[in-house]
């Protein structure tokens, strides 16, 4: 939880430079905030996602957020879809599995069930 302090600061920061050096306060800025704080209040995500979102946003400036969200949005639903494959066909893959590690650790990513959103996040930002 401190973590998400440290973000919502940050991007307090960056809004009040913005207003004083240009007048203007973007309005992507307050709603990745908004989107990313809401997203790990009902669960849906990670503190360190919400982290990694917002730290990068700030990153690649205003004008680029929005398509950011939009490939991010993607992807991490492409992987999602992956892991439910791999869920479905985790028992029948392990022996083959378990002479790869990556393999073996894909495996065990599909059977938790759980979506590693860093890797769209930083798929997206790139």
């Amino acid at each position: 939880m401190p973590f998400l302090f440290a973000v919502y600061a940050m991007c307090v920061c960056y809004a009040m430079w913005s207003d004083a050096s240009s007048f203007k306060i973007p309005n992507m800025v307050s709603v990745v905030l908004v989107a990313a704080l809401l997203l790990y209040a009902l669960g849906a995500m990670g503190s360190g996602d919400v982290k990694m979102i917002a730290a990068v946003s700030l990153w690649m400036g205003t004008n680029v957020i929005l398509e950011f969200l939009v490939l991010m949005t993607m992807l991490g639903a492409a992987i999602a879809v992956g892991i439910i494959v791999i869920r479905k066909y985790a028992v029948a893959w392990r022996d083959w599995a378990g002479h790869w590690p990556v393999a073996a650790r894909v495996l065990d990513v599909g059977e938790a069930g759980k979506v590693p959103y860093g890797a769209p996040i930083g798929l997206a930002a790139l």
